[in-house]
């Protein structure tokens, strides 16, 4: 069996296809669970849900942006083998905390509707909020997944400091070297 190559030709590393893995299946049940049920409301008998995608006002789009964000972020992973990277786990920060929110705090509508008085309705959460909260956390794993990666590749090169936008953070001042000076 030969080993998973990315488009740049370098062998994938099984570190990065299981962030590449676990960060896909995180994005999609975090897509699928906006349009499952997310909420239920009940009075008198009758019940009625509502999913996150019709509930939601801007936290919808907030969720496909994340989703978007991610699937751009796992081709450049894959295309790239991009190390030193913190984005996916930022994207799984702010996704937890998407979702989060709106587990303790409902959708605007829903929170109307159930605390109207003498109406009655109780209100619950439904699949879709913790299947998108379950992508989430995968999201989340993957993102530290992939700066254990991270910390692998830099400890494989032998390059054990860490690495700021300039290059590597050695706590010197820089160089005439160091800035391109001569």
């Amino acid at each position: 069996m030969t080993p998973a190559t990315s488009p740049s030709g370098r062998n994938a590393s099984p570190i990065l296809l299981a962030v590449l893995l676990v960060a896909a299946v995180g994005l999609a049940l975090l897509f699928v669970g906006l349009f499952l049920d997310w909420y239920q409301l009940g009075a008198e008998g009758q019940t009625i849900t509502a999913s996150g995608w019709t509930s939601f006002e801007m936290v919808d789009v907030a969720i496909v942006l994340i989703v978007l964000a991610g699937l751009w972020l796992l081709t450049r992973l894959y295309s790239t083998a991009e190390r030193g990277t913190e984005r996916l786990l930022v994207l799984g920060i702010v996704a937890l905390v998407v979702v989060g929110l709106q587990l303790v705090e409902k959708a605007p509508t829903i929170e109307i509707i159930a605390n109207t008085p003498g109406s009655g309705v109780s209100d619950s959460l439904e699949t879709g909020a913790f299947v998108s909260l379950a992508g989430a956390v995968l999201l989340l794993i993957a993102g530290v997944l992939n700066l254990a990666r991270s910390a692998e590749v830099r400890a494989r090169a032998g390059d054990t400091a860490p690495v700021g936008p300039g290059g590597p953070v050695t706590g010197d001042p820089p160089t005439r070297q160091d800035v391109g000076l001569r």
